[in-house]
């Protein structure tokens, strides 16, 4: 679907269509176009060209190897959580 607004044209496609065609609007967006993507008829991102280009994405080596993290630990609750309890609460407020 195409939007026309004054001089400006803007293309519109769901979540899903643009998944399927991938290839096609980022074809568009390289010649300067915008991609309008929306989720239930709702807007919820904006494709543009990037304004460096491609020649000015630098990929950073890693500093560490990746065996460095298996010592990593997340940080358990403070307090014991009943998951089944949070979303029955969340259920009862909608």
């Amino acid at each position: 679907m195409t939007i026309y607004d004054y001089n400006m044209t803007m293309l519109q496609t769901n979540i899903a269509n643009l998944k399927a065609k991938l290839s096609f609007y980022l074809a568009h967006v390289k010649k300067g176009q915008e991609v309008l993507v929306l989720e239930r008829k709702h807007p919820i991102a904006r494709l543009i060209a990037s304004s460096k280009g491609a020649g000015a994405l630098v990929i950073a080596p890693a500093r560490r190897p990746i065996a460095s993290l298996r010592h990593f630990k997340g940080m358990a609750p403070k307090q014991k959580i009943d998951a089944v309890e949070l979303l029955r609460q969340d259920r009862n407020r909608r």
